[in-house]
């Protein structure tokens, strides 16, 4: 949102289900929550809020009723300008684990990460082929040209640089309670990855 002007205070944010993460937000965040069993599209496509923004297309777009449209109608052009600014790919799903686990057994964020990194490789080899890939067109070599390598790296050496700029957001926005370092969400065993 700092790239078009608009601050996270400037927006009333909606949401229609409890936070799975708790966390406390500065006052001057606006939070509405609606009850009952309407959905985030149900809430857009009756004129109750003015976007959406959730990881699955809206069903309304999917099946092209014209209700809905893209924020932004080239977001591939977007995201390419947006990672040539600033060299990020957002993180979208980072792995958490409880601290009482590790204080436990402080081996489990080293075993979980690299049984991610395997399950990656895996994953990689198999989508290789263009025969597996539910495109019209196989863009792999495409996006190798773009980014220079896989763009979802993994581990904290290649991911420092989004780890930071994603702090220096939750900073300016108000949402950390106090100045946070890199090395304070990895484990010692998991800061050398």
């Amino acid at each position: 949102m700092r790239d078009y002007g608009l601050g996270v205070t400037d927006v009333t944010w909606v949401t229609t289900r409890e936070e799975r993460v708790s966390g406390k937000l500065p006052p001057n965040i606006k939070i509405e929550r609606v009850e009952g069993e309407r959905s985030p599209e149900d809430l857009l496509l009756a004129g109750e809020i003015d976007a959406l923004v959730q990881p699955d297309l809206p069903d309304a777009w999917l099946q092209g009723k014209g209700t809905v449209a893209r924020l932004f109608p080239d977001c591939e052009k977007e995201e390419r300008a947006y990672y040539e600014r600033t060299r990020i790919i957002p993180i979208m799903h980072p792995v958490v684990i409880k601290k009482e686990i590790l204080d436990r057994d402080p081996w489990v964020a080293t075993s979980l990460y690299e049984a991610l990194v395997e399950s990656r490789r895996i994953y990689r080899e198999l989508m290789q082929q263009p025969h597996r890939l539910s495109f019209v067109w196989n863009r792999l070599e495409e996006e190798r040209q773009f980014f220079g390598k896989d763009p979802f790296y993994q581990g904290l050496q290649d991911n420092r640089h989004d780890v930071e700029s994603m702090i220096q957001l939750a900073e300016e926005q108000g949402m950390l309670p106090r100045p946070l370092g890199v090395e304070e969400l990895f484990t010692e065993t998991t800061r050398e990855t």
